[in-house]
This record gives structure tokens, C-alpha cells and sequence, in this order.
């Protein structure tokens, strides 16, 4: 299993904006399973998402990317999208980020995603990435409601995984 951090040449911004934040909180300890720099890996991914896409965050913007439960992202699902079951990960943009306020929040379930990972015969790390890089196109307004915004969004995570050192996660999927 590859544990190194995601690889990004000099060309990435890794700043985007020299005072944009990406917060990491790790509401469930049992994260730490993964064995990898969660903190790390999920700020260079949010940073690399948005670099690929060429959005530059305000000044005093934010991501907040939450590491939590089944648990969590079950009741979230529930209360904002009508769907009670727990989820693999969530994002919360909000409509007109500025000065001082955040982009949006991304919260990822840990049994769901380390479930997945097993099944789809992924490394945890591997699928981490992908889910943060999805959240994050999430907040900047992609979509995956019809064939034409699922095939764009995922060309996108594909070559920003790609940059990542992450294969394409979509690969074989369907054989499982």
C-alpha cells in the first residue's frame, strides 16, 4: 500500500490564495486506522482540485473537510437529502462565498469509506483522494444528475487523480 503523500509537480498552486484555509477535523478517532497523514493528504487534494480547476478561492475563504461517522453522514443525509442511509461523502457549498466566508464543508463517513474501498479492491488512501477530490468539485458547482454532468465530472476526477498519482477509480467498477 502506497502511504506517501500525493505527488504534485511545480506547476500546482498549492496555495491557491494566500490567506484560503483548508480545514481538516477528525471528528472520529477510528480515522486514524488508515494509516496515512489524513490532515495532509486531504489539504493537498482540496488544493490540487481546485488548481485542476482553475478556481482561485477568495482571501479568508475556506474548505472544511470532517472525518466522521456513519453515524454523522447518516442524519445529514437524512435531514438535507431525504435519504436515510448513511453516505460516503457529503458537500455543503455555500451560494456566494466572499470575504471572510467558506467556500463549503465536505464530511466523509469512515465505515462507508473503508467499506467501499474493500469491495471495489481500493486502498483506503486511494479512495479517500477520490472522495475528497469529488466533494471539492462538488462545492466549485459540478454535478453528476444526467449522463452529460456525470461524464464531465468524472473525466475531471480522473485526470486530477491522475495528478494525484491515483488511478481511475472508475475502472472496472462495474465488474465488481
Amino acid at each position: 500500500m502506497n502511504t506517501e503523500t500525493p505527488s504534485t509537480d511545480s506547476s500546482t498552486s498549492n496555495g491557491a490564495s494566500p490567506s484560503f484555509t483548508v480545514e481538516v477535523i477528525i471528528n472520529d478517532p477510528e480515522w486514524e486506522e488508515a494509516g496515512f497523514h489524513l490532515k495532509e493528504i486531504a489539504e493537498i487534494t482540496v488544493r490540487e482540485t481546485l488548481f485542476c480547476a482553475e478556481f482561485t478561492p477568495k482571501d479568508g475563504s475556506e474548505i472544511s473537510v470532517m472525518l466522521a461517522n456513519d453515524d454523522l453522514t447518516h442524519t445529514l443525509n437524512r435531514e438535507y437529502r431525504n435519504m436515510d442511509k448513511p453516505t460516503n461523502v457529503l458537500s455543503f457549498a455555500y451560494d456566494s462565498p466572499g470575504e471572510d466566508e467558506p467556500l463549503g464543508d465536505i464530511i466523509l463517513g469512515r465505515e462507508t469509506v473503508f467499506r467501499e474501498a474493500e469491495e471495489q479492491l481500493k486502498t483506503i488512501r486511494e479512495h479517500f483522494i477520490h472522495l475528497i477530490v469529488h466533494g471539492t468539485l462538488h462545492l466549485l458547482g459540478y454535478d453528476h444528475e444526467d449522463d452529460e454532468e456525470a461524464e464531465n465530472m468524472e473525466n475531471t476526477e480522473i485526470w486530477i487523480l491522475q495528478r494525484l498519482g491515483v488511478k481511475n477509480p472508475y475502472l472496472n467498477i462495474d465488474k465488481l
